[in-house]
């Protein structure tokens, strides 16, 4: 008997291990949406997965939509109007009102973090969108039946940006633990931009967007696949910090990485490293937020990426 009790909260235990496990990648999978194949960006609050379900923030897709959003904070409603459309939906409540007709959703709209989140489902029924979800690799595809679009980027040259020499910013790119210069001599020049400037493109490299996830202890990257470098993981960066006056190098993770179709896929770097614990005692609480620059290598190129990070 006391072998079958000790058995039997051992399952539980590994159950709940399991069901921990399970909640834990569930409620950090990264969602991705496109609509008409140009990935939509979302400033502040991201697309969830909850009990199975997709929840998305409805500004940022019907404004992609073409249509006009308006919070009424006292009601706590939210009205969306397009050409055909009118739309009113309650907060806590399954039925929107499309064009005065009612129609049920299996979970009702809610708020977090100051945005209205709705099921997938609400994008297809209300905003008359067709919608393609990948399990495999969590991105969301809405068409509106117009034509697909292929993702424009800028350059240097649409934006005339001023290219400089690595040598002359001194230490700023100096590897903290090496001593040499983290970019010299496979790059001569940088090219200093802003996340707004983003899907940028250089060479054979294109970088679409960035996140910060897991408390700034991990950077989210879409970028392309460079036809000369097909079997990489990612593009490898570094973190050039203000303070120390020094870079720190960062390699993907492997079992992140993720093809998103279209030519793009996903690449989780983490911020902290290793090696780092030769220069910093305090390196495990290193985040995102206390680098100065994000700067990838290129394919194809001489000229390195300086991103300003957006999140110090």
């Amino acid at each position: 008997m006391k072998k079958f009790v000790a058995a039997l909260l051992m399952i539980m235990l590994a159950l709940s291990i399991v069901s921990t496990l399970s909640t834990s990648v569930n409620a950090n999978t990264q969602v991705r949406v496109r609509v008409d194949g140009k990935l939509v960006s979302f400033p502040d609050q991201r697309p969830v997965i909850e009990s199975g379900r997709t929840l998305v923030p409805i500004r940022f897709i019907a404004e992609e939509l073409g249509h006009k959003v308006d919070w009424n904070g006292q009601k706590g409603e939210v009205t969306i109007q397009g050409e055909d459309k009118d739309i009113r939906l309650e907060i806590g409540n399954i039925r929107p009102l499309v064009n005065g007709q009612a129609i049920t959703l299996d979970v009702p709209a809610k708020l977090v973090g100051g945005r209205t989140f709705v099921p997938l489902r609400f994008v297809s029924e209300a905003l008359g969108a067709k919608v393609d979800w990948n399990s495999k690799t969590s991105v969301v595809d809405i068409y509106t039946g117009g034509e697909i679009v292929e993702e424009k980027y800028n350059t240097i040259e649409s934006l005339n940006l001023k290219v400089e020499k690595v040598e002359s910013f001194g230490d700023l790119f100096v590897n903290t633990r090496t001593g040499n210069n983290a970019l010299l001599p496979f790059y001569q020049e940088v090219v200093f931009i802003t996340k707004e400037q983003l899907p940028f493109a250089i060479g054979e490299t294109i970088i679409y967007d960035i996140e910060a996830i897991n408390d700034q202890r991990t950077l989210s990257v879409i970028q392309n696949t460079p036809p000369s470098a097909k079997n990489d993981t990612g593009l490898n960066f570094l973190l050039v910090n203000n303070e120390d006056k020094g870079s720190r190098y960062r390699t993907p993770y492997v079992q992140f990485t993720r093809d998103l179709g279209n030519g793009q896929r996903s690449v989780e770097y983490s911020v902290v490293g290793g090696s780092d614990r030769f220069f910093d005692d305090n390196f495990e609480k290193y985040t995102l937020d206390q680098a100065e620059y994000i700067v990838f290598n290129t394919a194809k190129s001489n000229i390195a990426i300086a991103l300003e990070n957006p999140w110090r």
